[in-house]
Parts: C-alpha cells; structure tokens; sequence
C-alpha cells in the first residue's frame, strides 16, 4: 500500500464488521435504555463493568475482522493488538462525548 491508499477490505472483513458493529449497538443501547429507563443517566457499577467488557469484546471482534486477511502470524499479531487498542481508545473518546464511535 503506498501512500495514503486506503486499505481494501474483503466482503466477508466487511460482514464480520457489519454484524460485530450490530450486535455492539444493540447490546449497549439496552445498557443505556436501562439507565435512563429508572428516571438516571447513571449505570449501577455492575451495568459499568458489563459495559466495558461489551466495549472490550467488540474491539476484540473488530481487530479479528480487519486482520483477519494478514497471512503472516507475527504481523497479524501486530496488526490485531494495533487496531484493538486504537478501538479502545476511540470507544473511549466515544464514550467521554457521550456519542457512538464512528470509526476505530
């Protein structure tokens, strides 16, 4: 890839987002749904932490979607712990603006 090309994503990395991102937005919506449905905007510390570990999850599944086509293991390897981080981060800038995460 030279320059700022972008990357190319097979159809099937492209599903494998599509559902991932699904059943993410999904799930936290009834986190958040919860929430507000008592009458608050604040989560119970159980509703917290199940919350970081959807957020964790979905980042796991994101990173394995986008290097799923990375033939080498060392480098698959490399590029899964980059884009994982990158979602957490992104997730949790996300999450501070209290808006949905648009890209990792």
């Amino acid at each position: 890839m030279a320059g700022n090309e972008a990357p190319k994503f097979s159809d099937e990395q492209m599903a494998c987002l599509a559902t991932a991102t699904k059943e993410y937005l999904t799930t936290n919506a009834q986190f958040v749904l919860r929430a507000t449905g008592k009458g608050t905007t604040i989560m119970s510390v159980d509703n917290t932490i199940a919350q970081r570990r959807l957020v964790e999850g979905y980042c796991k599944r994101w990173a394995a979607c986008l290097s799923s086509n990375v033939k080498d293991d060392s480098l698959r390897e490399t590029v899964l712990r980059g884009t994982f981080a990158g979602c957490l981060e992104n997730e949790a800038k996300s999450d501070e603006e209290g808006q949905p995460s648009e890209d990792r």
